[in-house]
């Protein structure tokens, strides 16, 4: 085996897998865990999120399997949302350029549902809706982004199984370094 550390002290240039505590938080762990990495709180690091996140990112986490978890397909552009509607459209002017109404409200139903379960704290977070946003590189996080794995621990029919999580994206090699 090559030996790592040194007097209880890590050797420089040594590469290993960590493991990293945090309290556990209901419903947030994973969030909590990922501020912790950037010295902030949860709620910073959500507020980061929902400041930072765009409609073409959104659209594209998880290969859009984020978009179609928090769309109404059948959803029309209720007569109170009108002038949200088009601040929206003003906001992300061009994101909004040359797209067709209907897919529009789509994406900005969907896009606010997610901003909304995001700042809810009583709601159960799920990793995999953030693993892919996290692991990109952005000036808000990371700027070279990370390598998220997500470990989880399960047991079935008293069998212990281990299961890793990876975003899902057409290309890992686009992510993971």
């Amino acid at each position: 085996t090559i030996q790592k550390m040194v007097k209880n002290k890590l050797k420089n240039n040594v590469e290993l897998y960590t493991r990293y505590g945090v309290n556990q938080v209901p419903f947030n762990s994973f969030l909590c865990c990922m501020a912790s990495l950037k010295k902030i709180t949860l709620r910073e690091l959500i507020s980061r999120i929902i400041k930072n996140l765009t409609p073409d990112e959104f659209i594209d986490l998880n290969n859009g399997d984020i978009f179609r978890m928090f769309v109404k397909y059948d959803q029309v552009l209720q007569e109170d949302k009108l002038q949200s509607f088009s601040n929206w459209k003003n906001e992300y002017s061009e994101f909004s350029r040359n797209k067709k109404e209907d897919f529009l409200v789509k994406v900005y139903y969907s896009f606010e549902n997610f901003k909304n379960y995001c700042s809810d704290m009583n709601v159960q977070k799920e990793p995999i809706f953030f693993q892919d946003l996290l692991s990109k590189r952005n000036d808000w996080f990371f700027q070279n982004g990370l390598n998220i794995l997500i470990v989880e621990r399960k047991i079935i029919a008293s069998k212990e199984k281990l299961y890793l999580h990876v975003p899902q994206i057409e290309n890992i090699d686009n992510l993971y370094d």
